[in-house]
C-alpha cells in the first residue's frame, strides 16, 4: 500500500468515490484493501463535492423552476375547460386549443424573461460533459495488485493498481 498521485477525469472520481462508499460498510474485506477505501473516501470527499457542485442540475435552479411554475400558471390560465369549469387532458397534458394564440403569445413573452436559464438547460448535456470529462490530479491510496480482494470491480482494480 502506497500513496501515489494519478490523473484522473472526474466522471472516473465520480465513479471510484460512489463505489469505495458503498463498500464502506461491506464485511469480510481485507484490512488492507478497507483502509485504502476509507483513506480513498477522504481524498476524493473535497474533489467530489467540487465535481457535484459544477455539474448542473435544473432542479438546483431557482431561475428555473420559477419558470416551471410560471409556466404552468400559463397552462393553467389558457387551458380549454369542460362544462364544470375542469381542465380538459389531452393525454398526460391539459389541452389547448380554443386559447392557443394568445397561450403561445404568454409563453413566447414567459420565455423572453427566462432566456438565460433556457439557454442554460438547453446546453446543460454539453456543459456536464465538459465537467465529467476534465481532468485533475488526485493523490489517492494504491495496491499491489494481489491485496486486492476477488471480487473487486475492474474499474477499481484499474486505477488504483501500483
Amino acid at each position: 500500500m502506497k500513496i501515489t498521485k494519478r490523473e484522473l477525469k472526474n466522471y472516473e472520481i465520480l465513479q471510484l468515490f460512489n463505489e469505495f462508499v458503498k463498500n464502506l460498510n461491506t464485511e469480510g474485506l481485507n484490512p488492507k484493501y478497507s483502509l485504502m477505501l476509507y483513506k480513498n473516501i477522504e481524498a476524493l470527499t473535497i474533489p467530489y463535492n467540487n465535481i457535484i457542485g459544477s455539474v448542473y442540475n435544473e432542479a438546483n435552479d431557482a431561475e428555473y423552476q420559477k419558470y416551471q411554475h410560471d409556466l404552468n400558471d400559463i397552462v393553467v390560465k389558457y387551458a380549454d375547460r369542460d362544462e364544470q369549469g375542469n381542465i380538459i387532458q389531452d393525454g398526460i397534458s391539459a389541452s389547448i386549443k380554443e386559447q392557443i394564440v394568445e397561450f403561445n403569445a404568454a409563453k413566447e413573452a414567459l420565455d423572453n424573461v427566462y432566456k438565460d436559464a433556457l439557454e442554460r438547460v438547453a446546453h446543460k448535456d454539453e456543459h456536464n460533459r465538459k465537467i465529467e470529462t476534465a481532468t485533475q490530479e488526485v493523490e489517492l491510496v494504491v495496491l499491489d495488485i494481489d491485496e486486492f480482494p476477488d471480487k473487486a470491480k475492474p474499474f477499481v482494480v484499474g486505477l488504483l493498481t501500483a
